[in-house]
């Protein structure tokens, strides 16, 4: 308000002259006031107007009487005032407005003011002075502060002027409205919209950046009556257009010359025309883009602006460019590119934007079109797509073509890329994740001596899973065929489609190993494996999904076991990732220096197991004994606190401590002398591999049964983090896979999945492997690979994979015993069961099962 109050003061006692403009084009000239013949000396109300008054482009057709009747009415309706209306013989209209009675009124103070306005060309010039300072010329107004803020009403007469004429306006020219979604259209007053209009024509507005402050080349100073000034771009025009404090324009011209932009430490300067201009900080880096645009006409402008739209992440703005492209020459690429635009700016997923058809009519028509080649050039060899981009097009075109022309068409771009991709990336899983990709191509394309050279090379090199083996995901289903170790699993099954062999039974075996409880890998190998194999797959299939753990209660045990020699027990009892190169290999070395704990005390309080006493009990476990090289080896009954365990201890000599619980015929956990058979091997095999080191204080089992909750406790005894530094890092990467392989080998991704899976695997190239509480994870790792290897020389011994199992099912810390459940089901349906958040509640039974049945499978 302070600034209305000074306008007025600053009009009394003043000449007006209206002096010349600088010559324009001639589309501005339309918007410039016609020059002065005679300056003038005295009080003229057409200088005064003219270059005091405000200035508003007129629309064509704007009817100045009709102007003035709809002024009469909104200061008689809107504004309580009374009206007097006169027209002066040059064309200047006066409507004098006052209002009825007031306070001031009653005080006899002045209170008549007077909307001047005056049509001149395409400009409307307009003014709310006092009466007396029109009446008087030269003379003092008597007016007062009150009257000017309460009765003059200036800043609500002029918006109605204002949004009068934009109204009028934009009911004509709706398409004249600039798109503020693009990042390169600015703030725009009614006054730029017009002239705008007038000087694009029928090309669209692409760039309007505002700035404030300008100097004429080679002046030392601002031009200091600057009240906004603008660079703005059609399709093939570059123009300077500025505006002074009354909204006059005093500068319009085309830019013909080459913009330069010189980059400032505080600001950058644009050398545009005849002037150097100066941009506000927020928008400077935009204008760093302008030399560039300037130097492309038409569509390639168009293109070059939606691209910055992309790369400032203005994706709607990216999408109504490409979309008007679209309209003028439907250009594939465009369209394309239009697509994505629109994705990356919705909140939701694919599927609920766009139907399958759609993603397929853009890739045909890509594909179909004669400009293909050049369409697929522009989008793989050209910059206005990031690498990422390009590789998430490149899946999403090999996911759907199913043409080989098309297939043809994609193959030497994927190849270039491929090279491009393998230079540049160091992660051994994204090499491998992206080459089963490429694979998968090339066998869809009919290449497969092709494929197959890369995959035999692939599994020389394939990155270490088998940690990731015993640290899956929490809500991953270990009977899936996106368990086990799936990188090797998917390039073993590619190797058989690409040699024409799907059944071959050393393939099938080998992935049944990987994924032993997925039913589809088990019928398989029942059904091309020898009669041994067929025989195990078909009983195992039987425990999974029937009754096979339980046709046979008291099975026989062999108790004529001859010790073999360590170096088997060691290669082929062990869990790989303990042999040489594996990522637990020096964890011998660790355990070997920790000193046992001293529990001989244990056995003052426990019945010796004897030939005497118990003799077929106790041929079979001193037959266990004797596998692992211990001939005086010793066991011992015990109830009480350890009534429900049985527990290996070193010493000399070394001995195991059996429940009465599970010799007890009536209880819940009675195991057969088949199931202690597994169960006495398994604690021998921790004595033998010096495991028992690690359960200081009953950490260990500890450990098994809590998880990583006392890892703190157990890693106080070794440091068991080290051994997997280098591969834990891995295991949340290569859990991610389940996400990445959707679907068979030979399977192709159709319309709204296949974008979702192109953008899933371009996410994943950007992972890194990064484990959350990594000693814990560690520890927890290491917990179930001894417990593995226990497993397996447990089933090694006895023999018989449902003993195995049950034996399983009984010394896991269930709410209640689980087989009697599982007698009315299955154990797959059991192993099945969820939690409310989707993860899987007997996950860690699930993995011993899958363990047991592969080392059964082997």
């Amino acid at each position: 308000m302070f600034f209305v109050i000074l306008r007025f003061l600053n009009l009394q006692n003043r000449f007006f002259i209206y002096f010349k403009q600088p010559e324009m084009s001639e589309k501005c000239r339309k918007f410039q006031l016609n020059y002065l013949v005679e300056e003038q000396t005295d009080f003229n109300l057409l200088s005064f107007i003219k270059s005091k008054g405000k200035s508003v482009f007129l629309y064509e057709g704007f009817n100045t009487e009709t102007f003035t009747s709809e002024s009469e009415i909104y200061l008689q309706t809107e504004l309580k005032q009374l009206t007097e209306t006169q027209v002066s013989e040059n064309g200047i209209t006066q409507i004098i407005f006052f209002p009825k009675e007031s306070f001031v009124g009653k005080l006899k103070l002045s209170e008549k003011y007077v909307l001047i306005f005056y049509k001149e060309k395409s400009i409307l010039k307009f003014d709310i002075v006092s009466y007396n300072f029109l009446k008087k010329g030269t003379e003092k107004s008597k007016f007062t502060l009150t009257s000017v803020i309460n009765n003059s009403h200036i800043k609500e007469i002029s918006q109605f002027i204002y949004d009068s004429i934009s109204k009028e306006y934009f009911k004509k020219n709706l398409s004249d409205k600039p798109d503020y979604e693009n990042v390169f259209i600015e703030k725009t007053s009614l006054n730029e919209y017009i002239l705008l209009s007038e000087l694009t024509g029928s090309e669209k507005l692409l760039c309007k950046l505002n700035f404030n402050t300008a100097k004429k080349q080679g002046s030392p100073d601002k031009i200091k009556n600057i009240k906004t000034g603008c660079i703005a771009a059609s399709e093939n025009h570059f123009f300077l257009i500025m505006l002074n404090e009354n909204d006059d324009l005093i500068e319009c011209s085309e830019l013909t010359k080459p913009i330069f932009v010189k980059k400032n430490i505080l600001n950058n300067s644009v050398e545009a025309g005849d002037y150097i201009i100066y941009p506000k900080r927020l928008n400077s880096n935009l204008f760093s883009y302008l030399s560039n645009i300037q130097e492309l006409k038409g569509n390639k402008r168009i293109r070059k602006i939606a691209e910055i739209n992309t790369d400032e992440k203005k994706y709607a703005g990216a999408e109504n460019l490409y979309q008007f492209l679209i309209d003028k020459e439907n250009h594939p690429l465009d369209y394309f590119l239009m697509f994505l635009n629109k994705y990356k700016n919705s909140d939701t997923i694919f599927e609920d934007f766009i139907s399958t058809n759609d993603i397929s009519k853009i890739l045909n028509d890509v594909l179909k079109s004669e400009k293909s080649e050049t369409v697929l050039n522009d989008i793989f060899t050209g910059n206005s797509l990031s690498f990422d981009e390009k590789i998430m097009l490149l899946q999403l075109f090999a996911d759907t073509t199913k043409e080989p022309d098309e297939q043809q068409k994609i193959l030497p771009f994927y190849e270039n890329l491929r090279k491009i991709f393998l230079k540049k990336n160091k992660d051994l899983i994204n090499k491998t994740v992206f080459d089963i990709k490429y694979v998968q191509f090339l066998i869809r394309s009919g290449y497969k001596r092709k494929a197959r050279k890369i995959l035999n090379e692939l599994l020389k090199h394939l990155p270490d899973e088998t940690i990731s083996d015993l640290l899956p995901p929490e809500n991953l289903d270990l009977t899936s065929d996106k368990s086990g170790q799936l990188l090797k699993t998917t390039v073993l099954d590619l190797l058989a489609e690409a040699k024409d062999k799907e059944d071959a039974q050393e393939l099938v075996q080998k992935t049944a190993l990987l994924q032993p409880l997925n039913e589809n890998r088990i019928g398989k190998l029942a059904a091309v494996g020898n009669s041994e194999l067929k025989k195990r797959a078909d009983e195992a299939r039987n425990i999974l999904n029937g009754n096979g753990l339980f046709v046979n209660d008291n099975p026989v045990c062999r108790v004529d076991y001859f010790p073999p020699d360590n170096s088997l027990i060691n290669k082929y009892l062990q869990h790989p990732a303990v042999l040489k190169k594996g990522s637990f290999y020096n964890l011998q070395k660790w355990i070997s220096e920790i000193k046992a704990d001293d529990y001989s005390s244990v056995r003052k309080y426990s019945e010796k197991i004897s030939s005497e006493t118990y003799n077929t009990l106790f041929a079979v476990l001193k037959n266990a004994g004797e596998v692992f090289g211990f001939k005086d080896i010793e066991f011992y009954i015990t109830k009480g606190d350890r009534n429900d365990e049985i527990i290996g201890y070193e010493g000399n000599p070394p001995f195991v401590i059996i429940g009465y619980d599970y010799l007890n015929k009536t209880s819940d956990t009675y195991m057969n002398l088949s199931e202690l058979q597994f169960t006495v091997a398994s604690e021998i095999s921790h004595i033998f591999f010096k495991h028992t080191k690690l359960t200081s204080k009953d950490v260990w089992r500890g450990l098994i049964e809590k998880g990583v909750f006392v890892a703190d406790a157990a890693l106080a005894v070794i440091p068991v983090a080290g051994f997997l530094a280098k591969t834990l890092k891995n295991v949340p990467k290569l859990n991610l896979l389940t996400k990445i392989f959707q679907g068979t080998a030979n399977s192709i991704a159709g319309g709204k999945s296949a974008y979702d899976a192109a953008l899933r695997l371009t996410e994943y190239y950007g992972k890194k492997g990064k484990t959350k509480k990594e000693k814990q994870k560690s520890l927890l790792a290491a917990s179930r690979l001894m417990q593995n290897t226990a497993d397996r020389a447990g089933l090694l011994v006895c023999g018989n994979l449902a003993s195995a199992v049950r034996v399983v099912l009984l010394t896991e810390k269930f709410d209640k015993n689980p087989i009697e459940e599982i007698k009315t089901t299955s154990l797959k349906e059991f192993l099945l069961k969820q939690n409310n958040d989707g993860t899987f509640k007997y996950q860690k039974t699930a993995l011993r099962v899958a363990i047991l049945f592969s080392f059964y499978f082997s």
